[in-house]
């Protein structure tokens, strides 16, 4: 066994590299290079992690009460900074906070609009998920749990399903509830559109014909405990993966930036095309997030295997193509539709602040 400490190793080289440590267990959906295609890639939301759970990582640090951990960060000075306010709900942030104020002392919405690009984080989410073996996932992820930083895009569909009663009827069939029960579970299909230079995720969906099953299961749909057992043994902890926030810090470097003194080491060490630019690419700007004080935040490459087990599991796509799933032309003419609306992007809420961020990025 090695006299280093890897998890302290981690963090440390995740502080050097100005927290943009590039995780190889992270899942970041593909750009969609064509504005006439939809790239489809299933996978299942995994439940929470319980402090002392086995995990990919050894064992779970702490508990998660939901299905996902809120985060997000500032980025300022070629380097991302972790916002307490969007980590911790309760906690304050002094840039945020900076950002506020300056916000409410203008009615210039292009100033409004470049001081929240300057001052507010975006808020993500992040999950783990389990891509099945299914004819529409790509073969390198296959059978892997990874987790996922979801946009509020994403985001809604699933706080919709869990807001829903309803099942729907056999000609129109709605998701609903927990979909995250590794017994009882949905499929989601995350739809990836394209709007203008943007990834659009606004036709994803929950397989809900197929209905909830187990997250693996044999061919009577019953599920197998053991494999179970090895997807969820796979789960990341994900309070691991972001770096601390140091309101103080923050602070000092909101000093700094008003008064106009020299930053340090702007370039974070990476090249000139690995920063701001690259990382807002990542992931549509048509994204909206909570309402603060009036205010609202714009807010890989390999996978860890699968733990082997002796049973085996369904494949996805023989069960989804009997339930209808399958890439036939009802299919092909349902993503057709589906695209030509995914144009417009994300939905907006009547508010000006949300219009501002949705446009911000498309300056860059």
């Amino acid at each position: 066994m090695s006299k280093y400490d890897v998890a302290a190793v981690r963090k440390r080289l995740q502080e050097k590299q100005g927290n943009r440590f590039k995780d190889a267990n992270e899942f970041r959906p593909p750009k969609n290079p064509d504005d006439n295609k939809t790239v489809r890639i299933r996978f299942y939301v995994l439940p929470p992690l319980t402090a002392g759970d086995k995990c990919a990582d050894g064992v779970a640090s702490e508990s998660m009460d939901m299905f996902y951990v809120q985060n997000g960060a500032h980025w300022i000075n070629n380097r991302t900074h972790p916002c307490p306010r969007v980590h911790e709900d309760e906690e304050e942030c002094p840039l945020c906070q900076l950002g506020f104020d300056l916000m409410g002392e203008t009615d210039v919405k292009d100033e409004r609009r470049a001081i929240a690009k300057q001052w507010l984080p975006r808020t993500q989410y992040a999950v783990n998920v389990y891509f099945p073996k299914d004819k529409v996932n790509p073969e390198e992820l296959a059978g892997k749990v990874m987790w996922m930083n979801a946009s509020k895009q994403v985001f809604d569909i699933w706080e919709a399903c869990i807001m829903n009663d309803e099942e729907g009827d056999p000609a129109d069939p709605q998701a609903y509830g927990v979909f995250y029960d590794e017994n009882d579970s949905y499929c989601f299909q995350l739809e990836i559109g394209k709007n203008g230079d943007w990834n659009s995720y606004k036709t994803s969906k929950f397989l809900a014909n197929v209905g909830k099953r187990p997250m693996a299961r044999d061919k009577d749909n019953k599920a197998l405990p053991k494999r179970i057992e090895a997807i969820l043994s796979q789960r990341h902890d994900l309070f691991t993966k972001f770096g601390a926030r140091d309101p103080e810090a923050l602070a000092a470097l909101a000093k700094q930036m008003l008064s106009g003194e020299p930053k340090k080491d702007d370039d974070a060490g990476f090249d000139s095309d690995d920063t701001k630019t690259e990382a807002a690419a990542e992931e549509s700007v048509e994204e909206t997030v909570d309402v603060v004080d009036e205010v609202v935040e714009d807010s890989v490459d390999e996978a860890v295997e699968e733990e082997a087990v002796e049973e085996e599991a369904v494949e996805e796509d023989s069960v989804d193509e009997a339930a209808g799933f399958g890439e036939d032309a009802e299919d092909a003419k349902e993503a057709k539709k589906e695209d030509k609306a995914a144009g417009a992007g994300d939905d907006i809420e009547d508010n000006e602040l949300q219009d501002l961020l949705a446009e911000i990025e498309s300056d860059d």
